[in-house]
């Protein structure tokens, strides 16, 4: 009887660790997007660069997309309103692809399939239909029981999961219907306006291509009271120093005394008042064109960015519980509740854009409004001189706070100490 139950606790301990294997990670992330491992029926909010598994189920929402990255290379594209499920995929010790399994439960998704061994399948299924990829680019989407999938590139061979025997092959530039419970319809080619509307569902921005990359840094330009600073892969945060490196992955936190004054190689500033938390998630910069994507996350407290020399396609963006608030000008204030944002922007455009209903409000310079855990964002008002002040006043490390820090010499080869925009005002809150 023991050796039975050793034989069952080990089976199970290896579908576990089947069901846990990292095979991917998420690459970009838009609007609401959550995940729902095999063990829970409760999503959590699905972040950049968090590892994805076989058994993990992925869904966006309205005005929402994400891209997925396999370890063989396989891109796989979710458009708003959709669910996948990755029902298996395995790899070898190289990460080779030896067989995938995705399900389309609702929605739209583009699969872009890497080059694997031909005896690697790669299968994409709806809940009427499942289709076999030799090919690697593939339109799936599945709406109101009917499925529909575009070829763009390779050869897609699929049947009614009612009908299974009866196979159809769609070959590149055809697309195919699979109605409720009827055989596959076509193949018939497409036309390219097709393609181009299914490509804007899923596409991403692609702000510096990857190899193009640079990471930049920051560094700790002013500072007063408790200000603790959590960096990438410590187990526990440190008090913060002056001139003191920080990158992309570390969080800071501001005690209810403390402030603090970032500035990024790129010229552009952070600073945070008193009882903030605060986390920097990217940091890229393409030496070649100028163009950057500086990226963050404040869960609460209050928040001014000072922002440099936004070319082409730059982003500069604040993510919040509720909110994702973005600089189109020069100088951005934040106050984060935990069910509400306020944004007010100086001297420039930015745009804020609701993580509950994905609807996006852009606000002119002078201009602030709200956004709330409900999916509500107000209507951008004109900013009156005692909000502008209120806005504005008190950010400055040392003003009225015990314990500022003054930098002292210079901070070495970073632009960390450059002017990076006009003090709003000075004096405590």
């Amino acid at each position: 009887m023991t050796k039975f139950f050793v034989i069952i606790l080990t089976i199970l301990l290896m579908c576990t660790n089947a069901f846990s294997e990292d095979v991917g990670k998420v690459t970009y992330v838009e609007g609401r997007v959550d995940i729902f491992n095999p063990d829970s029926e409760i999503g959590s909010p699905l972040v950049e660069d968090e590892a994805v598994s076989i058994g993990d189920a992925i869904r966006t929402k309205s005005n929402s997309k994400a891209e997925i990255e396999f370890k063989d290379k396989s891109i796989l594209r979710l458009a708003q309103n959709s669910k996948v499920e990755i029902e298996d995929y395995q790899l070898d010790k190289d990460n080779r692809r030896k067989r995938a399994a995705i399900k389309l439960e609702r929605g739209k998704a583009r699969a872009i399939i890497a080059k694997g061994p031909d005896s690697s399948p790669f299968d994409i299924s709806t809940p009427n239909a499942k289709g076999t990829v030799k090919g690697s680019d593939i339109f799936t989407f599945y709406q109101a029981g009917s499925t529909n999938m575009l070829v763009a590139e390779g050869k897609l061979s699929i049947a009614n999961i009612a009908h299974p025997e009866d196979t159809l092959v769609v070959p590149s530039g055809n697309s195919v219907l699979v109605q409720l419970e009827g055989l596959p319809k076509g193949p018939r080619p497409y036309f390219e306006l097709e393609k181009k509307f299914h490509e804007d569902d899923t596409n991403v921005p692609v702000i510096i291509p990857k190899g193009e990359a640079n990471i930049i840094k920051g560094a700790v330009t002013r500072l007063s009271g408790d200000v603790k600073i959590q960096s990438k892969g410590s187990s526990a945060p440190h008090e913060a120093k002056l001139n003191e490196i920080v990158e992309a992955g570390d969080a800071v936190e501001t005690g209810p005394n403390g402030m603090i004054e970032i500035k990024f190689e790129n010229g552009n500033a952070i600073n945070l008042k008193q009882s903030t938390k605060f986390k920097i998630l990217k940091l890229l910069t393409n030496p070649k064109t100028g163009e950057y994507e500086n990226s963050f996350e404040a869960s609460m407290g209050k928040v001014r960015a000072r922002i440099e020399r936004l070319e082409g396609k730059s982003r500069f963006e604040v993510k919040t519980p509720t909110a994702v608030c973005g600089a189109r000008g020069t100088i951005m204030y934040l106050e984060i509740l935990l069910n509400m944002t306020r944004s007010f922007f100086e001297g420039g455009a930015g745009f804020m854009t609701n993580l509950v209903s994905g609807e996006t409000t852009n606000l002119g310079a002078g201009e602030n409004a709200l956004s709330d855990a409900s999916g509500a964002t107000s209507n951008p008002v004109p900013t009156s001189d005692e909000e502008r002040m209120n806005f504005g006043e008190g950010w400055d490390p040392g003003s009225g706070v015990e314990g500022y820090s003054s930098p002292e010499g210079s901070a070495g080869e970073y632009l960390f100490d450059s002017d990076t925009g006009p003090d709003t005002g000075a004096g405590g809150d």
